[in-house]
C-alpha cells in the first residue's frame, strides 16, 4: 500500500480513504489493491457515514447499487461501456457530489494503455469550463479508474437524434462554446483529434463539455 494514502480498518477489511474531490484538484493516486466495501460491511461502520449514504441514496435501494468503491463512492447506475471498460454514475459520500467513474481493465487495454496516460496528462493540464474535468485517478492491480465531472444532460449525438434539428439560438450557443474551448486547447499546445457528437456532453445547464482525450496530441 502506498504511504500517501491513509488506511482505515473496518471489520478486518482494509479501506483506502481518498480525499474529497474538487473541480480544481488534480490527483494521481496509486494503490496496489483497493477493495470494494459492500453494504453489509457498511452496516458495521460509523453512523455518520451511513447517514451520508442515506441522505445521498434515499431509503429504497438495491444492495448491488450500494457497493462503495475505494471507500468513498457509492455507485448508483451504469451509464455505458466501450471496448475497454464501463462508466458508472457515482456519488461521493461526504459531499453528495455526483461523478462519472470510468473503469478500465488493464488486460483489455493492452497496448492501448498509452491512450489512458495521454488522456490523464492532457486533463491534468487543461482547465476550461467546457471540458469535463478530471477529479481523481486511481490505479490498482487490475483496473484504472478515472473520476470525472458528471455531465447530466447526455450526449450531443443523442440530443440531435431526439430533436432532429436545433434552433438557431441553440446552434449559436453550442458553436460559440465549441470555438472557445477548441481555441483554448490549441493555444495550450494540444489537439483533441477525436471531435464528434458522441464526445460532446451537456452539463446540467445544457452547456457543452468535451470528453475523451485519449487521442489527444501535445504539440509543445
Amino acid at each position: 500500500m502506498t504511504d500517501c494514502l491513509p488506511v482505515h480498518h473496518y471489520n478486518h477489511k482494509t479501506i483506502v480513504k481518498l480525499p474529497v474531490p474538487s473541480s480544481t484538484e488534480r490527483l494521481h493516486l496509486t494503490a496496489t489493491d483497493i477493495p470494494v466495501v459492500t453494504y453489509d460491511t457498511l452496516l458495521a461502520m460509523s453512523s455518520p457515514l451511513m447517514t451520508a449514504i442515506n441522505h445521498t441514496m434515499g431509503t429504497t435501494r438495491d444492495k448491488e447499487d450500494l457497493d462503495v468503491h475505494h471507500g468513498y463512492y457509492v455507485h448508483n447506475t451504469h451509464l455505458g461501456e466501450g471496448g475497454f471498460g464501463k462508466v458508472f454514475l457515482a456519488t461521493h459520500l461526504m459531499t453528495s457530489q455526483k461523478v462519472a467513474i470510468k473503469r478500465m481493465n488493464k488486460k483489455k487495454l493492452g497496448s492501448d494503455i498509452h491512450r489512458v496516460k495521454i488522456e490523464i496528462n492532457a486533463l491534468k493540464v487543461l482547465n476550461h469550463k467546457n471540458i469535463a474535468q478530471l477529479l481523481q485517478v486511481v490505479e490498482n492491480r487490475d483496473n484504472i479508474y478515472l473520476v470525472l465531472e458528471y455531465c447530466s444532460d447526455g450526449e450531443l449525438f443523442d440530443y440531435l437524434v431526439q430533436k432532429r434539428r436545433l434552433t438557431e439560438e441553440e446552434t449559436k450557443v453550442i458553436f460559440r462554446d465549441l470555438a472557445d474551448v477548441l481555441n483554448y486547447i490549441h493555444t495550450s499546445g494540444f489537439a483533441h483529434r477525436d471531435l464528434k457528437p458522441e464526445n460532446i456532453l451537456f452539463d446540467k445547464n445544457h452547456r457543452i463539455k468535451l470528453i475523451d482525450f485519449g487521442l489527444a496530441a501535445h504539440c509543445r
